[in-house]
C-alpha cells in the first residue's frame, strides 16, 4: 500500500471523495490545508468537509508546512494543487522540488481567455520546462489538458489524464417514460458570465417549441439579468429560479432532470457534469469544460463547440426529441458513470504511482475502461 498527502488551500468537496477512497482501499493518507472552506465557497453552498478515516493538518503558515513536510518518510508521494502554487503552496512546492521528494501536481484546465494564454503559455513552459524542480508526474484535469501540458516541454510519458472523481450515487430515481410532462432542462452553476446560462436560454428560445422547462440551480450577480431575460424569451411557465441550494438539495434536482446543461467559456472540469452522470440523468456541456471528455466517452447527450449557439441548440432539440428518460436508460448511464467515482478513481491513482515509480504498465483512464458500456 502506498502513503499520500496532498496539499491544498482548502478542502475541497470535489477531492475529499478520493482520499476517503484511497485511505478506505488500505492506503495511509493526510490532507493538508491552509483552511476548511473558502468564505466565497460557503455562500455557494459547499458544505463543511467530511473526511473520516484520513488525517487532516490545517496548517497557519509556510513554516508550520514545510516542518509537517519534513517529518514525512521519503517513500510518501505527496501531491500538490497545481505546479505554480499559490499562499503556502508554492513554498511547499520549493521543499518538495529542492529535497528530490516524490512528488506528482494536479493541474486543471488553464484558462486562455481574454488574450492571456500567450503569457500564460510561456510561464508555464517555464515552471514546467525545469528539469531540477519538475515534478515527477501532473495528473491533468480535463479534456484539453495533457496535450496542452505536453506542448509546454514536460514529458509526455508522465502526464496522466485525471478527473474530480466523486463519493458514489445510488440511483434513487423511478422511471418517468410516459408520464406527459414536459422535458427538464437544468443548469446548475454561479450566474456569472463565464457560465453561460445566457448562451443556453438563447438556445432555447430558438427551438421555437414549449415542451420543456428550464430549471435553474444557483445564485450570482447576473441574477436578475438572466431572470429578465429569461422571463422575456422563455416565459414565466417554462422557467423556475431556485437560488442557491444546499448541495444535497442540487443533488435532487439533479436526478429529477432530463438533461443538465453547462455551457461554460471555460470550465476546469466542472463537477455537475459528474454529478448528473452518476444520478443517470445524461449531460451536455461545451468543448471549453474539462469534462467534455467524460461527456463523449459516455455516449450520452453531447459536447458543443463553445460560444456556438446553434451547436447547443441541435443538441437541445435531439434531446428533447428524445423525450423523458425511462429508468431502464438512467440505470444504464448509472452504471457507466461510476468509472467517474470515488472508488474508481483511487484504483486509477495508486496504477499511476506504480507505474511512475515500481515500472507498472501505464494505465487506462477510468473511461476509456469503460467507453463502451453506454451505446
Amino acid at each position: 500500500m502506498s502513503e499520500f498527502v496532498f496539499w491544498h488551500i482548502m478542502v475541497s468537496p470535489h477531492m475529499t471523495g478520493l482520499v476517503k477512497a484511497l485511505a478506505s482501499q488500505g492506503h495511509k493518507v493526510t490532507y493538508v490545508a491552509s483552511q476548511l472552506v473558502l468564505a466565497d465557497r460557503a455562500t455557494q453552498g459547499w458544505d463543511l468537509p467530511d473526511i473520516q478515516g484520513v488525517r487532516l493538518e490545517l496548517v497557519k503558515s509556510l513554516i508550520d508546512a514545510c516542518s509537517l513536510a519534513d517529518s514525512f518518510s521519503s517513500d510518501v508521494v505527496h501531491l500538490t494543487e497545481g505546479v505554480r502554487g499559490n499562499g503556502y503552496i508554492s513554498g511547499i512546492i520549493h521543499f518538495l522540488a529542492t529535497r528530490h521528494l516524490q512528488w506528482g501536481s494536479i493541474m486543471e484546465t488553464v484558462d486562455e481567455r481574454f488574450g492571456t494564454g500567450h503569457i500564460k503559455r510561456l510561464v508555464y513552459r517555464w515552471v514546467l520546462g525545469k528539469a531540477d524542480s519538475q515534478p515527477d508526474f501532473v495528473l491533468a484535469i480535463g479534456s484539453v489538458m495533457p496535450a496542452w501540458i505536453a506542448a509546454r516541454g514536460f514529458p509526455k510519458g508522465r502526464i496522466f489524464p485525471f478527473a474530480y472523481f466523486l463519493p458514489p450515487s445510488s440511483l434513487a430515481v423511478t422511471s418517468s417514460k410516459g408520464v406527459k410532462t414536459k422535458i427538464r432542462i437544468g443548469f446548475i452553476g454561479r450566474l456569472i458570465p463565464l457560465k453561460r446560462l445566457d448562451l443556453l436560454i438563447h438556445a432555447l428560445a430558438k427551438l421555437d417549441r414549449t415542451d420543456y422547462e428550464l430549471f435553474v440551480v444557483g445564485d450570482g450577480p447576473l441574477k436578475n439579468q438572466i431572470t429578465q431575460l429569461a422571463n422575456k424569451m422563455l416565459g414565466y411557465d417554462r422557467i423556475h429560479m431556485h437560488g442557491q441550494v444546499s448541495m444535497t438539495e442540487a443533488r435532487r434536482l439533479v436526478e429529477s432532470f432530463d438533461c443538465l446543461v453547462l455551457p461554460s467559456d471555460a470550465d476546469g472540469w466542472g463537477a455537475v457534469i459528474s454529478e448528473a452522470l452518476m444520478v443517470g440523468t445524461p449531460a451536455i456541456c461545451s468543448d471549453a469544460c474539462g469534462s467534455s471528455v467524460a461527456v463523449n466517452a459516455s455516449g450520452v447527450g453531447g459536447v458543443f463547440k463553445s460560444g456556438n449557439v446553434l451547436s447547443l441548440k441541435k443538441l437541445l432539440s435531439d434531446t428533447i426529441d428524445a423525450g423523458r428518460n425511462s429508468i431502464e436508460k438512467r440505470q444504464e448511464i448509472y452504471h457507466w458513470a461510476q468509472c467517474l467515482s470515488s472508488e474508481a478513481g483511487a484504483i486509477y491513482l495508486n496504477k499511476v504511482i506504480n507505474s511512475v515509480y515500481k515500472g507498472a504498465p501505464r494505465p487506462k483512464t477510468t473511461w476509456e475502461s469503460s467507453r463502451n458500456l453506454v451505446e
